[in-house]
């Protein structure tokens, strides 16, 4: 006889969980967009406010008709992928300067530190194979133009070690890439930038409202125009705080 499930996963397996899950952001548009139907029945459930502003999309004409978000689970390293910081080499192995160390906590953690040396290529190597893959099937399909292709994970990693003689580093969101390819973006360019050892964004610093303020941009969606009924409010899909569509690295 087999094992029952765990009971945690059996909950999140339920259909409110999963109703829990996709309450907000873009998943709450898709999902109210497959629960209504089409636009004759969602008139009947009322009036066109009730439909989350459909009836005037798109906004503008789109640029692209598919999203495909490439998302590392965890946080990939810009600074080992395309980051390069010829400063840290120069650094590394010298004694940090008093006048940072003087008076500052240091905290150290453990956690998922032993896996980098004897995994990181192939962490790096087997999604460049899948990610190759996909790009090329979109190409030879025709459907490389009209998908916007994102490449990037939550966050990105410190460029210096937990602790002495540690080989694990820290969850960092101060600086970190992500990359576009495939319709509506311009090939070839690099948009931003950090300081000399990776640490701070300084240059042209992107938010991640205004990545997702582009991608709706491309498919036709004013994020500022859009908003979607939740819990008695019409939300919009990035939340209340300004936001700017990344014109720079739009193709004309």
């Amino acid at each position: 006889m087999r094992e029952p499930l765990n009971d945690s996963i059996i909950a999140a397996l339920k259909r409110r969980a999963f109703l829990r899950r996709m309450g907000v952001g873009v998943g709450a548009a898709a999902l109210q967009s497959l629960m209504l139907g089409d636009d004759s029945k969602a008139l009947a459930h009322g009036t066109a406010a009730s439909r989350g502003g459909r009836n005037d999309l798109p906004h503008h004409p789109p640029r692209v008709k598919n999203v495909i978000f490439l998302c590392m689970a965890g946080g990939p390293s810009h600074l080992e992928t395309f980051d390069y910081k010829p400063q840290l080499n120069a650094l590394d192995g010298q004694a940090i300067p008093e006048s940072f160390t003087k008076g500052q906590p240091f905290a150290s953690r453990q956690w998922s530190a032993d896996f980098l040396p004897s995994q990181y290529h192939v962490c790096c190597h087997l999604p460049d194979l899948l990610v190759k893959a996909l790009l090329i099937d979109l190409k030879q399909r025709g459907l490389l133009d009209e998908t916007l292709i994102i490449w990037g994970g939550e966050f990105g990693r410190t460029p210096m070690i937990q602790y002495k003689g540690g080989v694990g580093r820290d969850h960092h969101i101060k600086g970190f890439s992500m990359w576009m390819a495939g319709g509506g973006v311009k090939s070839g360019t690099s948009y931003g930038n950090t300081d000399e050892l990776g640490y701070h964004a300084t240059e042209n610093p992107v938010h991640v409202r205004d990545l997702h303020a582009t991608m709706l941009h491309l498919l036709g969606i004013d994020h500022q125009r859009f908003s979607v009924p939740y819990q008695g409010l019409d939300m919009r899909l990035i939340g209340v705080e300004p936001a700017w569509v990344l014109h720079e690295v739009l193709s004309t």
